[in-house]
This record gives C-alpha cells, sequence and structure tokens, in this order.
C-alpha cells in the first residue's frame, strides 16, 4: 500500500528513533518501533532499483505517524480487517518483496487473465462479422456503453469484477440463440452494462495491492492481454467459423457458444 506523507511533515520530525521525547513522553520511543529510511523511487520503469539489506526494516513513513491527522484516517468499526490494523507493525524489505511476488502470481495474472477473456469476448463480434451474422439477423453494420462503476463502488471491486466475468460470459454465450435485430441489441446492451467500466476496476483493485512505480510495469504485462486476446480470437475464429452447418447452425453461433465456455 503507497505510503502518504502530510507536506507539512519532515522526514526527520517522522522518524520514530529522531523524535524529541519531551518530559511527559518518556518511554514512547521504546513504545513506538522504529521505522525504515525513506525509500527513493526510481523515475522510468527500466532504471535500476537500489538494492536493500533483506533485514532492513521496510515500513514506510505514514499518516499514522502523524499524531495529529492518524485519527482522521483510523479505520471504521465495521472495517472486516480491524483485528488485524496494527499502525505500528513493522517488516522488513525480505518480508515486502516475498509478499509482492506472492500478488503478482495471485492477482495481478489472474487479473491479466480475466482482461484477456473480456477481449476475447469484445473480439467475437468482429469475427462473426466474416461470417454470415449480419444476413442471418437482418442487419447492418450501422446499429455505445454504459457505466457500471456505480456498481463496483457500492459492491467493491473485489466482489464485481469476478460477477461480471461470470454475468457477460452467461450472456454472451446466449447470443448463441440470437433470433433478430431485437435478441442482438438486447444482449449488446446487456454486455455493454456489465462490461462497462471492467478495466477502471481491475486498475482500481491493483492500486489496493501495488506502490505507484510498482503499477506502471505491471499495467504494461496487463495491456498485453488486449493483444493477446486479439490474436487467439481471430485463430479460434477461423477454426469455429468452419463449423457452420454442423446441427443445421451458422459458424457464428458457435464462436459465441464454445469461445465462450472455453
Amino acid at each position: 500500500m503507497a505510503t502518504i506523507i502530510p507536506g507539512n511533515v519532515s522526514e526527520k520530525a517522522i522518524l520514530a528513533d529522531e523524535i524529541e521525547i519531551g518530559p511527559n513522553e518518556e518511554g514512547i520511543a521504546d513504545v513506538v518501533p522504529p521505522l525504515g529510511k525513506t525509500e527513493e523511487h526510481k523515475r522510468l520503469w527500466f532504471l535500476r532499483s537500489k538494492q536493500h539489506d533483506p533485514n532492513d526494516i521496510a515500513t514506510q513513513p505514514s499518516v499514522y505517524d502523524n499524531a495529529d491527522v492518524a485519527t482522521q484516517y483510523q479505520p471504521r468499526d465495521d472495517w472486516e480487517n480491524l483485528h488485524r490494523f496494527d499502525p505500528l507493525s513493522r517488516w522488513t524489505w525480505s518480508e515486502e518483496n516475498k509478499v509482492i511476488r506472492k500478488i503478482d502470481w495471485r492477482i495481478m495474472t489472474w487479473t491479466a487473465i480475466m482482461f484477456t477473456a473480456m477481449e476475447l469476448d469484445r473480439a467475437n463480434i468482429s469475427q462473426s462479422l466474416t461470417d454470415n451474422f449480419l444476413e442471418d439477423l437482418h442487419m447492418t453494420t450501422n446499429a455505445g456503453e454504459f457505466p457500471a462503476q456505480l456498481l463496483a463502488k457500492w459492491l467493491g471491486p473485489d466482489r464485481w469484477i469476478p460477477s461480471q466475468i461470470v454475468l457477460f460470459s452467461v450472456v454472451s454465450a446466449s447470443q448463441f440463440a440470437l433470433a433478430g435485430r431485437s435478441s442482438f441489441l438486447v444482449c449488446r446492451a446487456l454486455l455493454a452494462f456489465l462490461q462497462g467500466g471492467f478495466i477502471p476496476e481491475c486498475v482500481l483493485y491493483l492500486s489496493y495491492f501495488y506502490k505507484h512505480h510498482e503499477l506502471t510495469i505491471r499495467l504494461g504485462f496487463f495491456w498485453t492481454g488486449m493483444f493477446i486476446a486479439d490474436i487467439l480470437a481471430a485463430i479460434i475464429a477461423f477454426g469455429l467459423l468452419h463449423m457452420r452447418g454442423v446441427q443445421g447452425r451458422s459458424g457464428w453461433r458457435w464462436l459465441f457458444l464454445i469461445e465462450v465456455r472455453d
């Protein structure tokens, strides 16, 4: 989690081992563990990061080290992780690096996979146009996106993002049974609502786990999912569109049904 240092508080005043102890504050230094040295962030992602001693304290100064504002940032009594909240907790660089690697695998990787899956679904409509999609539905290409961010704010991205994946997959698969313009517009409107805001919600979700200088390169990998999906969509569509005539169905119907299930 990125740390916030109030502008009127210097690093020297924040570090516990450099705070001046008054006559009525004897013993505070024994209670407040020392913080780590302020981390110097690299300005560009390709620059070499400064190497830290794995056993050094990595905890950076935050608003909780300033008694004047700390109370304003206290979590609510109904916060689910209140029992784990401890501003005096300290950790080493070795422990922080292990957490980052775990987040890379358990959060970043699967977020990129979800984005690739969504982009794969969005690419289906373009691929279906190479079949007889428009003729079957008696449509032309003269046919926008509903904001779902309000739901994400209400439910939280950790709940809404997986819900989006499940719901828009069901709606996308149902396009197998499209019967005309009306059913097509209903499905696409539902998909626009369910997929709308997916990308900013994912970025917001990732920002809960990474510092700003850690997030930059990871967002680069995140966006590669879009290009991977576009490549895979064309290759998969080539095979599925050749299923035209199977059980008397058009190829684009099998494309919507099978690719979503995969």
